[in-house]
């Protein structure tokens, strides 16, 4: 088995005991974006695992897009990056 070469780390562990891996994040064509895979996104930036810039690259992401995704997991977790969560809470 080889390894490819990656910048950074190649896995973190998160504060649950879990292991994120470069290997479970989503693929660089991901166009349908679910909650789960969003949150997976989110964690990895904020464990280290990616930078800002390379998830932004990666995924043709745009920076506020990005922020709200962070912001809604910070506040809602999982739900919060729901797009049916997103509809309600934006309702005036």
């Amino acid at each position: 088995m080889y390894l490819k070469k990656v910048d950074g780390p190649r896995s973190v562990k998160l504060p649950d005991g879990s292991v994120l891996s470069v290997s479970d994040l989503p693929e660089s064509s991901t166009r349908r974006w679910v909650a789960s895979r969003k949150e997976i996104v989110v964690k990895a930036i904020f464990y280290g695992l990616i930078t800002r810039a390379s998830a932004i690259e990666r995924y043709a992401l745009s920076e506020e897009e990005l922020e709200n995704w962070e912001s809604a997991y910070v506040l809602k977790g999982r739900d919060g990056l729901k797009v049916t969560r997103i509809q309600i809470t934006r309702q005036p």
